[in-house]
């Protein structure tokens, strides 16, 4: 039976092929014949030879009585590539349209590496509410492509892999410091930890595991510890990630706990002990020391030196490590203090007794105007920012330059640090903060300077002024400084 079946396949194939040989025959002879025969006494002897083939298609091919079928045609083989190439391309572009499109992979209910990619690299300040609706902008959606409860628990996962990648890294030029130290028969590597700390309280929302209902709520104060830590190395320093950690009271004994525990974590991921070989045992008594410098900044409140004197007495009591020896150096931040004395200023005692209501609502504008209306209206927000600036900039001559307001300035940055006051706001800002004015060099004329002028402020605004630069967040609760 099969036998029978493929040898009526190959005769259905061959009469087909010869039925539209013929028919590809008779097109192309009738084409020829038209052409002939409006010169036929020119060529009479090849008139002669279409007239005999015609006889003779006519007799061994001849034309199908009643209904014509339309037979498929060979084309060239041009168009099944450009067809295909075609197709190719289609399906390319719907796979690219659909991976911007669509949140989810295909046949399952999980989110795309792509849009996981994207919640990865977003800034860390943007709400999660802002980054929702921004993506259903983007695509064009009714609509969220990605919830608000997704991108947190993005960010969570994102937060547990990049701390373990920091650290890997510190890790690794640790370990370069030590070899290098090692090679130049040093007695000692140095390290050093600044740990910048301070507490604070903010309104976070939480709940107790015996309340009944876990429903989280505001409460009126927390008690959170904020710390940034920055380490350094023979060739180099980086910032290592932390997350913010509830407190329940404090006093001396739960911050040094809190220290401790931060520097036990950081030394034992960076620095963990030498592994001596089983042929080699006096590798290990080869390793250079490693002194760890332990710089605590804070302010000047007494439980932060209350809780370093715990600290140290804990690590003399229990060292971090074999090989490690610890310093520890405490430091009163002075721009902390200033910034303390700015804030009562603006929403403290000072502003009370000072009297008026902006200082009740200030904070709460500047939530409001970070967090959801930069986030949502960031575009108006830059074209008003070129607006203003175009509209008010002061362009002045060199000979009209204010000395003292850029001394101010120069010491204003000196107290603040240039992450607060950067080079490029005192460069811009060089005739004092008071009003929104600059001051060309010495042969420069201001009409030609202010069109170069209004573009670098404006852009200095956008970039630096309307975003966010560091916030506590609820989900990931991670500072990266």
């Amino acid at each position: 039976m099969e036998k029978k079946s493929a040898k009526r396949k190959f005769a259905k194939s061959a009469c087909a092929e010869a039925g539209n040989f013929s028919l590809v025959l008779r097109r192309r002879f009738d084409t020829l014949q038209a052409v002939f025969q409006r010169r036929r006494h020119d060529w009479p002897h090849t008139v002669e030879a279409m007239r005999r083939l015609q006889t003779a298609l006519d007799l061994e091919f001849p034309a199908a009585q009643g209904a014509k079928r339309r037979l498929r045609l060979y084309e060239p083989r041009k168009h099944y590539q450009r067809a295909f190439r075609l197709k190719k391309a289609n399906t390319a572009l719907r796979e690219q349209l659909a991976k911007v499109t669509e949140s989810k992979s295909k046949n399952s209910n999980f989110l795309s590496p792509e849009w996981l990619l994207r919640v990865f690299l977003s800034m860390p300040a943007v709400s999660a509410r802002g980054m929702a609706h921004s993506f259903r902008d983007i695509v064009g959606s009714d609509f969220n492509t990605v919830s608000r409860t997704s991108i947190g628990k993005v960010r969570d996962v994102w937060v547990e892999m990049y701390k373990p990648m920091v650290l890997k890294v510190a890790a690794d030029r640790a370990a370069v410091a030590i070899g290098a130290a090692k090679a130049a028969r040093a007695i000692f590597v140095p390290f050093y930890l600044v740990l910048v700390q301070d507490e604070a309280e903010i309104r976070l929302r939480s709940r107790e595991g015996l309340e009944g209902i876990a429903i989280p709520r505001r409460s009126r104060a927390s008690k959170v510890q904020q710390n940034i830590v920055e380490m350094a190395f023979p060739a180099g320093s980086m910032n290592i990630p932390t997350e913010l950690e509830a407190l329940g009271d404090k006093t001396a004994g739960t911050l040094a706990t809190c220290f401790e525990r931060l520097l036990r974590e950081i030394t034992a991921s960076v620095l963990p002990p030498p592994q001596p070989q089983a042929d080699d045992q006096s590798q290990a008594a080869d390793q250079p020391e490693k002194w760890l410098f332990n710089i605590l900044v804070g302010d000047g409140i007494a439980t932060n030196e209350a809780a370093a004197k715990l600290l140290w007495s804990c690590i003399k009591e229990r060292g971090l490590g074999p090989g490690i020896r610890y310093f520890l150096l405490v430091i009163k931040c002075a721009t902390h203090q200033v910034g303390l004395t700015a804030k009562s200023a603006v929403i403290g005692r000072a502003a009370e007794v000072a009297g008026g209501t902006l200082h009740e609502h200030i904070a709460g504008v500047c939530v409001r105007l970070y967090k959801y209306l930069i986030c949502d209206y960031y575009d108006e927000f830059a074209s008003a920012a070129h607006d203003y600036v175009s509209r008010f900039l002061e362009v002045l001559p060199h000979s009209e330059a204010d000395p003292a307001a850029t001394g101010a300035m120069a010491r204003m940055q000196k107290m603040y640090t240039t992450h607060v006051i950067p080079d490029a706001l005192v460069a811009l800002w060089n005739n004092g903060l008071g009003r929104l004015c600059h001051v060309v060099r010495d042969g420069q004329n201001p009409l030609e300077e202010r069109p170069r002028l209004v573009v670098a402020f404006v852009q200095f605004i956008v970039r630096f002024l309307l975003m966010v630069d560091s916030s506590p967040h609820l989900v990931p609760l991670l500072h990266i400084p």
